[in-house]
């Protein structure tokens, strides 16, 4: 750990490139969070404009992690907050122990927000590396920054310092798991965030183009002292999140085991206000994640619960949302995605979860369950990426923004601009991004379009008024026509007398009409056949599900023949014929629809039909193969010396195999049913051989090659 040292921290670092902060600051939170790296390999890219999976990060994390991207959307380097990785997915030059809690098993790093990057204001290619410490270290190493040039290395980057540890206010002082960024009123600075443990002190730095403030602005006496928890050690309130809003007017905060809190911010002096206690949907709520709506309107807290604030009227709901809720399982970090959705880590069903329309009241909102689904080698955990927080007004003069009112394809989308200050005499003008959806322009502060068809649609809207300097333009990407959150599986086996359909969830509003007529969510069918299912949405979407039943058949059950292996690779057992929602329990108490064996066994897998109407027993023997360690030679020079005048087998019993020898014109020239390694091409010319040997004590297996006679 490198002390810190009076004075403003590294500013001997950051005059370069001074004159092109305000390009890069125009351009940043444009689309500087469009990639993620998060949990086990787990990442998204947000460049279409909806969540596509990535599953090529090296970042390994249970809880920190951040990313960025350039204002093109490519991706610049993330980090773990002990390793940082470039875009080629390598780690920076001096990218590893930069602090971060290693720790709390595989995978590391269980600091809820323990790493955040932050722009440098003078040096577009230079980036601010926080951590803070986790509470299985007791939060020993309080908040340290590195310093990161991304122009190093022939653009793959590099650490120029790491280590360095603030003062909070001192440099032994701990702070919580809690770390934010949000942009200075000023549109260039940026505040750093962070709230000690065992005080109420919430402590903010400002990055600014001379470095990281020698000290940081404290503000004290407002809200709770953060202290305690239900864990031996009593450290588990240190545990939680902390956001801004995208107005940059407020705070929220969560701890473990107290709930949440709610204050005002001040973008321009970095202090905190106005503390206010929020209730929990019920008293053993473990709070954790924490959001703002995109009109900072709504707060959302997840951990065993999902809770909706309003913050206007004061009032509270906790949604619904599948089949986990209030189970141990739960949903953990939330986080804000450029496509104005907020995402929530499942780590359960290794998704993310959704909050489809996070403005709109109730569960209108819209909580999709396994809105995006991961695949191994990817895995979610508990941790989503840490991004800096930028407020429309901190850029300075009035802030243009508009609200959505969400609708399906075929009814008028409501759209109602927003700009604060208003000045007087201002003008709205609208593009729908929707060329063939005509009109696709409109003016005015409120306005409706009917979108042509599905998808997802950028939509912009400019404002002017006498005397701007320059027009203002606001832009959101909009998603129409979001299906409704229950689904029915596509496959459902039928195993006795009858099989019970079930949607995932079925959140308030949502409607269910079967094809017969039947408006029920949960159905039992008892004939093969296929079933479908409109599902309406509390905003009139509607989309079909259809569910083909087969009928079950034990009888095509297998795990195929007894084999032999010599286990450089592991043998895969599978089944023959598998059906659709047949489970398995292999020796290991695997669940998987295969098994990878490493050693010779007889293996057994119970595999049963679903509501367990039928259970069977398979068994397949893998043994070792024969030739394992087998040494084939491929030349023998028969000329009388006593030294390779025969063809000698070694590292298996010779007497085991039979051997035919043929000529390269496919003559066969040699026979032997037991070889006893006495070949030796007696009459026979020099030249090349291919031989062909079979085992005959077991299971059949051959080997076959060539071996060259030189007399």
């Amino acid at each position: 750990m490198k002390p810190f040292q009076g004075g403003v921290i590294l500013r001997g670092w950051l005059w370069a490139g001074l004159f092109y902060f305000g390009t890069g600051l125009l351009a940043f939170a444009q689309r500087e969070n469009e990639v993620w790296y998060f949990g086990q390999h787990a990442g998204l890219s947000f460049a279409t404009g909806w969540p596509v999976p990535l599953l090529d990060g090296a970042l390994e994390s249970r809880e920190a992690c951040a990313s960025l991207a350039d204002a093109t959307g490519t991706l610049q380097f993330y980090t773990n907050g002990i390793t940082a990785w470039n875009r080629f997915h390598q780690p920076l030059t001096n990218g590893t122990d930069l602090g971060g809690f290693t720790g709390g098993g595989v995978p590391p790093n269980s600091a809820t927000q323990g790493a955040l990057i932050v722009p440098h204001p003078a040096n577009p290619s230079q980036y601010f590396l926080f951590g803070v410490d986790a509470v299985e270290n007791e939060l020993r190493n309080g908040l340290q920054v590195a310093l990161v040039d991304m122009s190093a290395q022939s653009g793959r980057g590099q650490v120029l310092r790491k280590g360095l540890r603030l003062p909070t206010p001192t440099l032994s002082s701990p702070v919580t798991e809690k770390l934010v960024a949000v942009r200075h009123a000023n549109g260039r600075d940026t505040w750093v965030v962070v709230h000690g443990w065992q005080t109420n002190a919430f402590l903010a730095f400002l990055v600014s183009p001379a470095g990281v403030s020698a000290a940081p602005v404290a503000t004290s006496f407002t809200g709770t002292i953060h202290q305690g928890g239900s864990d031996p050690a009593q450290f588990y309130n240190a545990i939680g999140c902390m956001a801004v809003s995208p107005d940059g007017r407020r705070l929220a905060l969560t701890q473990y085991n107290a709930g949440v809190e709610v204050f005002d911010f001040d973008t321009q002096t970095g202090r905190v206000s106005n503390a206010r206690t929020l209730p929990p949907s019920r008293g053993n709520l473990s709070a954790y994640g924490v959001a703002f709506s995109p009109s900072s309107d709504l707060l959302y807290a997840s951990g065993y619960d999902l809770v909706q604030y309003d913050l206007g009227s004061g009032t509270q709901q906790t949604l619904a949302f599948g089949q986990d809720t209030g189970t141990s399982i739960g949903r953990w970090a939330l986080q804000s995605g450029p496509d104005g959705r907020l995402y929530l880590a499942a780590p359960g069903r290794n998704a993310l979860d959704a909050i489809e329309f996070p403005d709109v009241r109730g569960a209108g909102c819209g909580v999709q369950v396994d809105a995006v689904r991961f695949t191994s080698p990817a895995a979610v955990v508990w941790g989503l990426p840490n991004a800096v927080v930028v407020p429309r007004a901190s850029r300075g003069g009035p802030a243009l923004g508009f609200q959505v009112t969400p609708a399906c394809v075929g009814a008028r989308v409501q759209f109602a601009a927003s700009l604060t200050p208003a000045p007087a005499g201002a003008s709205f003008a609208w593009d729908f991004g929707d060329p063939t959806g005509l009109p696709n322009t409109a003016s005015g502060a409120a306005a409706a379009h009917t979108f042509s068809a599905p998808g997802v649609y950028t939509v912009r809207l400019q404002s002017t008024w006498p005397g701007a300097p320059f027009p203002l333009t606001a832009e959101r990407r909009v998603v129409l026509g979001g299906p409704p959150v229950p689904t029915y599986p596509r496959f459902r086996v039928l195993c006795g007398l009858a099989v019970i359909l079930t949607p995932t969830a079925q959140p308030p509003g949502v409607s269910f009409r079967w094809q017969d007529g039947a408006s029920v969510p949960v159905r039992s069918v008892t004939a093969p056949g296929v079933y479908w299912v409109d599902i309406t949405s509390p905003l009139g979407c509607t989309r079909r599900d259809t569910v083909v039943v087969t009928p079950f058949s034990a009888d095509q059950l297998a795990l195929g023949p007894d084999t032999a292996a010599c286990f450089a690779a592991p043998v895969v057992l599978r089944l023959r014929s598998p059906q659709p929602g047949v489970r398995y329990q292999w020796p290991d108490g695997s669940t998987g629809a295969t098994f990878a064996v490493h050693s010779p066994g007889t293996y057994t897998v119970q595999v049963s039909a679903p509501d367990n109407c039928v259970t069977r027993q398979l068994t397949r023997r893998v043994d070792l193969a024969p030739d394992c360690g087998a040494h084939v030679p491929n030349i023998i020079t028969p000329n009388g010396d006593g030294a390779n005048d025969t063809w000698v087998l070694g590292g298996v019993n010779p007497r085991d195999w039979s051997v035919k020898i043929y000529s390269r014109w496919g003559q066969q020239v040699y026979a032997q049913a037991s070889y006893d390694n006495q070949w030796g091409a007696e009459g026979l010319p020099s030249g090349v051989y291919y031989y062909q040997l079979t085992y005959v004590q077991g299971t059949p297996r051959q080997l076959r090659g060539w071996v060259e006679v030189v007399k």
